[in-house]
C-alpha cells in the first residue's frame, strides 16, 4: 500500500512506497538555494523539451529511410514486423492527408 502526501487542501501530492519523514519551512522568494532548484528544475523540463523535439525529428528520418529503403527494394516493406508495418502505414495515409488538406488550403487563399 502506498504512503501518499496531501497539500492543504487534500490533494494527493505525492506517493511513495516507504513512509516519508517531511517537514517544510517558509523560505524568501530570492533565497539562493530556492532559486537554484528553480533553476535545476527549469533546466531539467528545457532539456526533456528538447530530447522530445530531437526524438519527433528522428522519427521522421527513420520514416525516410525506411521508405527509400523499400523504394530503392534494399528491404521489403512486408520483411519488417507487422507492427511497424502498421505504423508506417498510418503515418503514410496522415502525410498523405495532411499535403491533400494544405493543397486545399492553399488553393482557398486565392478565394478571400
Amino acid at each position: 500500500m502506498p504512503y501518499v502526501i496531501k497539500n492543504s487542501s487534500g490533494k494527493i501530492v505525492g506517493a511513495f512506497e516507504d513512509e516519508q519523514k517531511i517537514t517544510s519551512e517558509w523560505v524568501e522568494e530570492e533565497d539562493k538555494e530556492l532559486q537554484s532548484y528553480k533553476q535545476e528544475l527549469k533546466s531539467q523540463v528545457q532539456a526533456k523539451n528538447e530530447m522530445q523535439i530531437s526524438d519527433l525529428d528522428l522519427i521522421r528520418v527513420l520514416e525516410d529511410l525506411t521508405e527509400l529503403l523499400i523504394k530503392k527494394q534494399v528491404i521489403a516493406f512486408t520483411e519488417l514486423p507487422i507492427f511497424a508495418q502498421q505504423k508506417l502505414g498510418t503515418r503514410q495515409k496522415m502525410r498523405t492527408d495532411m499535403v491533400s488538406l494544405k493543397s486545399l488550403i492553399n488553393e482557398d487563399e486565392g478565394i478571400f
